[in-house]
């Protein structure tokens, strides 16, 4: 069987690293449309040494998700290069929210965060406490959000934070909601050192960059055929086989894009017209990443950093204290988040330049320092974030619906679908093989 995947980024390579463990599948190519691998994973690593993340940075352990992605690091023969980071470390317990000219520390864990914020802010919880934890996650707007999507990533956090809520949540939310099954990935070295060290989050040597690096030589190895900067314009499907560009037949065919853009290929096809559309109907958003990197140690209060709600006159969604969580020698890396579901309103008109200004002099106001940086780096990220808005689960419900029904030969994963976050992606790859 031969099998066509669209898309280089870790969902692509992710889909393509299991298929290699499927006896059946003869031939295996990867098409990517950019000039590089890894999508949204994006390390500029400067002639220094010193590192620049523009996408995630660092993974959470928790789950059967994370325990997930470290078996396929252990399996890349990455372990020795894995950099954790365990609970109880600045970075894991210093999490700020700037409200009102003044940054607050956020209690790690949700029934204490909600005290709190009722203690400070009065009683809108949703505004001071879920609102700017869904801009860090998502650059999104929490009132356009799903319930579904919140309730998720704040059960990722409250379990990285090393608490456990009691009572009712905690079964409400751990047998409930997200039920956690006994995998033969929890015996895996890598897992175990993580749950037994009580890691937070973890990074690589070198960037993320290194785990798609890693996918691409192994796959390269096993005879995988991967090519960029190849264009796919069109499908065509008949009966059980696929045809790429009119001359690439499959077996199977697997869409690792943006649902946008999986969307538009789906369109010209000889397929539903109802698929196309509950693609394209997933919004997203543009986000601007500056990174900011000063002599010396210029933070006063060591943590990971602060996020902004959307009722403050700020024009950035937070920052990120990226030398707090790995260490760069005698230097401060910031790492500054603008725009998503506000970029239109905010940076529509501005410059790469003025952006990077505003970055600049809004983290210097609100962490009262006047140093200037070393050197810096901004890229716009357009369409970078899928938004899990209402009616969500049914959009992707019905596409896969129909694909099922229709018995084609064709299946979508990434970020688009399953979760935005990078253990996400990959187990959504890997479910898609069967594994």
């Amino acid at each position: 069987m031969s099998h066509v995947i669209v898309g280089g980024g870790v969902a692509g390579l992710a889909t393509a690293f299991y298929l290699t463990k499927q006896s059946g599948v003869k031939r295996i190519t990867v098409l990517e449309s950019s000039k590089r691998l890894g999508g949204w994973i994006d390390t500029t690593r400067n002639k220094d040494g010193i590192l620049y993340e523009h996408g995630p940075r660092t993974i959470r352990p928790v789950g059967p998700q994370g325990a997930n992605t470290l078996a396929m690091v252990q399996e890349l023969g990455l372990s020795d290069k894995v950099r954790s980071v365990k609970l109880g470390e600045p970075s894991t317990i210093n999490r700020m929210v700037y409200v009102n000219g003044e940054l607050y520390k956020l209690p790690s864990t949700l029934i204490s965060l909600f005290k709190s914020v009722v203690l400070r802010f009065g009683e809108d919880i949703a505004q001071y406490a879920v609102d700017p934890l869904v801009r860090g996650i998502c650059a999104g707007n929490s009132r356009e959000i799903s319930v579904h999507f919140i309730a998720k990533y704040l059960h990722e956090l409250e379990q990285s934070s090393g608490s456990v809520l009691k009572g009712y949540l905690k079964d409400y939310f751990k047998n409930k909601l997200f039920p956690i099954p006994k995998t033969k990935e929890e015996e895996c070295d890598l897992v175990k050192l993580a749950r037994s060290e009580h890691w937070s989050v973890w990074g690589l040597e070198n960037g993320l960059t290194t785990l798609t690096e890693a996918l691409k030589d192994k796959l390269l190895k096993l005879g995988v055929e991967i090519f960029t900067d190849y264009k796919v314009q069109d499908l065509y499907f008949r009966k059980e086989v696929c045809m790429v560009n009119g001359s690439i037949p499959c077996d199977k065919l697997t869409l690792a894009q943006p649902s946008f853009a999986a969307a538009q290929l789906l369109k010209d096809s000889s397929l539903p017209l109802e698929l196309h559309e509950s693609l394209a109907t997933i919004p997203y958003v543009d986000v601007a990443v500056v990174n900011l990197e000063f002599k010396g140690n210029i933070l006063k209060n060591p943590g990971f950093g602060f996020l902004v709600p959307s009722n403050q006159p700020e024009p950035i969604l937070g920052c990120i204290f990226d030398t707090c969580t790995f260490k760069q020698g005698d230097r401060t890396i910031f790492t500054v988040m603008m725009g998503g579901a506000w970029f239109n309103s905010l940076f529509k008109d501005k410059t790469q330049a003025e952006i990077e200004c505003t970055a600049l002099e809004t983290v210097q106001r609100i962490l009262k320092f006047q140093d200037k940086p070393t050197r810096s780096k901004t890229k716009i990220l357009r369409n970078c974030i899928a938004q899990y808005t209402v009616g969500h689960l049914a959009r992707v419900k019905t596409a896969r619906d129909i694909i099922n029904q229709g018995r084609l030969p064709l299946s979508i994963v990434g970020s688009s679908y399953d979760g935005v976050g990078i253990n996400d992606t990959i187990l959504s790859a890997r479910r898609s093989v069967g594994i």
